[in-house]
């Protein structure tokens, strides 16, 4: 096997709980002409990159398990995509409603900078021997076809809420019901909501519109006491890995949101993702960020989930618009 590491740098700086990063790195595994991506996510990891090499690439930490296992599966990476729009601040808003077919995926990234891990050189890797200009390519594909795709039935949206006003945050959800009455709503707060910044916010909104609300406060009870109040759905991310499903009633789960690379293995993904669809969940399978390459491996594997699935499963991997 070899071990890259690598370097690709975001349009803007991303604010990672306690950290703002400027770039995103991390490794890439290759054996036998697959590809896998280990890049723990600053601010969420339990390991660092630097724990990671440090340790030999132990395959106990989440991400080291994941790229292995792409190893072992042999997947071609294909184009990200994602099954609702990303509103995350006033400027997706303001380009969502500005663009005509409703949609965007960026195609004119640059590639990370790629070299060899060694302890005793940096050598300098030729880009071409990575697959990203497959990945490119299809991304182009996908772009022109999505002209003729406009999500115009049902679309769904998740919005970013907690960090602005209520009064700025709710218009943005009427703003998009005024362009499309059958919209739907995934809400993340992001663990920022106590109970009166929830009421105030939901008594704004049409809460038959939410299909869940993720993570919306730091604690399970605060958030189930939000769920219950509202009638809405509770969505489980970060908290996905405090609790596990059966912690939380029947009543009151409506999804998990799975980041693989801080879950670990696809196979560990795909256990947690059988007990949800036995409890008829929605599952979000979500990016870390993940680079060009590992976002296109993880939206290969996605794919052949969803087929095994069905309409329960939703994608969050179009994060590659975040780099330059």
């Amino acid at each position: 096997m070899k071990i890259f590491r690598f370097r690709q740098q975001l349009k803007h700086p991303a604010a990672l709980h306690d950290k703002t990063v400027t770039f995103r790195e991390g490794l890439y595994f290759f054996k036998n002409g697959s590809w896998g991506e280990c890049s723990p996510l600053p601010g969420f990891s339990g390991e660092t990159l630097e724990d990671v090499i440090s340790s030999g690439f132990n395959p106990e930490y989440p991400s080291v398990a994941l790229a292995l296992s792409f190893l072992d599966r042999d997947i071609a990476p294909a184009a990200p995509e994602s099954s609702y729009t990303y509103i995350g601040n006033s400027a997706d808003l303001e380009q969502y409603l500005n663009e005509d077919d409703g949609c965007t995926c960026s195609t004119g990234h640059s590639l990370p900078s790629v070299c060899i891990h060694d302890d005793q050189e940096n050598r300098t890797v030729p880009p071409d021997i990575f697959p990203f200009e497959k990945i490119f390519s299809d991304m182009k594909v996908k772009t022109a076809s999505k002209k003729t795709e406009r999500r115009t039935d049902n679309p769904v949206f998740k919005l970013k809420v907690g960090r602005n006003s209520c009064s700025s945050e709710s218009s943005a959800v009427h703003r998009l019901l005024n362009r499309n009455p059958d919209s739907k709503f995934i809400l993340d707060p992001n663990m920022l909501w106590n109970e009166r910044t929830a009421e105030e916010f939901l008594s704004s909104i049409p809460t038959d519109t939410v299909l869940y609300i993720e993570d919306p406060a730091s604690d399970l009870k605060t958030s189930l006491k939000i769920a219950d109040r509202f009638n809405i759905k509770l969505g489980l991310d970060e908290l996905l890995r405090q609790f596990s499903i059966s912690d939380v009633p029947e009543k009151d789960l409506g999804a998990i949101v799975i980041k693989p690379m801080l879950t670990g293995s696809l196979e560990k993904c795909e256990e947690i993702i059988t007990q949800a669809a036995d409890r008829n969940l929605y599952v979000t399978i979500s990016s870390s960020y993940e680079s060009i390459l590992g976002l296109g491996l993880l939206s290969s594997w996605s794919r052949e989930i969803r087929q095994k699935n069905g309409e329960h499963i939703l994608l969050g991997l179009d994060t590659e618009k975040i780099f330059l």
